[in-house]
């Protein structure tokens, strides 16, 4: 298979490796992939600019791997009493910022997701009390990736709460600091939770999707599909390799979270490669 111009690449010094003229390399995954050229728009997509992917020592197997720390995309909904209001992609590796009113700022180094009015909501009460809170989000929540891992600090008076899950098991609220950076994830632990997963160390496969409720106190119990503003944040990098465990087999995932239309064009052998995958991709980010 030759380079495919209509994505600008051209082979690299090493073997089975194209290089997008962006500076990007996307890997063949020899093992797992049978040809890239129809799935390359999906994997621009979930990886976009953002991961160098290097030769693993295995003949055949090569491992995408961040630079210096794991790096990724978001994909973000806002919900407005549980309905959808807003889906963006954040393509900034750095993070973003939730926001009412985007505000020029050339030193910023963060993307602004700003949150709609909420005209579309008919419970006129409701949407009072979410426009109230919108108010006080400027200057905004951000969420930012520091040193591999998933923070975020809250800038103005509106409060904000966190969850790795739309159904918490907990009634504890968890608050998002002001002084400080609250952390959130990182693709560390996620690697090393799905390890454990198809090794069939642990039970439920790892959460990756972070909830972070607005202006009001969650988890506390209530489902947050009555909260008055919800986000989901969902690593993209993470999200591929979730689905990749899926292809495989791992039958227990969630299949409502599995994107089919980019699961369905990998082809992977079985679950060692995939093990010898993510444990040569946990090594590097412990080397890092």
């Amino acid at each position: 298979m030759g380079p495919d111009a209509r994505f600008g690449t051209e082979p690299s010094p090493h073997p089975g490796i194209y290089v997008l003229h962006l500076g990007i390399y996307v890997p063949l995954l020899c093992h797992f992939l049978v040809d890239i050229s129809h799935i390359l728009p999906y994997m621009c997509l979930i990886l976009g600019p953002i991961l160098v992917c290097t030769v693993c020592p295995h003949p055949g197997i090569y491992v995408p791997y961040p630079g210096l720390h794991p790096e990724t995309q978001f994909d973000v909904k806002v919900y407005y009493r549980g309905n959808l209001v807003k889906n963006t992609l954040v393509k900034n590796a750095n993070g973003f910022q939730l926001t009412s009113s985007k505000q020029p700022n050339p030193e910023s180094y963060l993307e602004d997701v700003t949150l709609p009015p909420p005209t579309m909501i008919r419970d006129q009460k409701a949407a009072a009390e979410i426009a109230t809170i919108l108010d006080s989000l400027i200057p905004g929540t951000k969420v930012e990736v520091r040193e591999g891992s998933i923070c975020a600090q809250r800038l103005g008076k509106c409060r904000s709460y966190w969850a790795m899950t739309d159904e918490p098991t907990t009634n504890e609220p968890s608050p998002i600091s002001k002084t400080g950076h609250s952390l959130l994830y990182n693709c560390q632990r996620f690697v090393k939770e799905l390890i454990e997963f198809i090794e069939k160390q642990r039970k439920e496969s790892p959460q990756y999707s972070i909830w972070i409720c607005l202006g009001q106190s969650w988890p506390d119990g209530k489902s947050w599909k009555k909260k008055l503003i919800m986000v989901q944040v969902t690593p993209t990098s993470m999200q591929m390799l979730h689905e990749m465990s899926y292809n495989i087999g791992a039958s227990s995932l969630r299949s409502s979270e599995v994107n089919l239309q980019i699961s369905d064009s990998l082809s992977l052998h079985s679950t060692s490669d995939l093990l010898t995958f993510l444990k040569e991709f946990e090594e590097k980010m412990e080397c890092s």
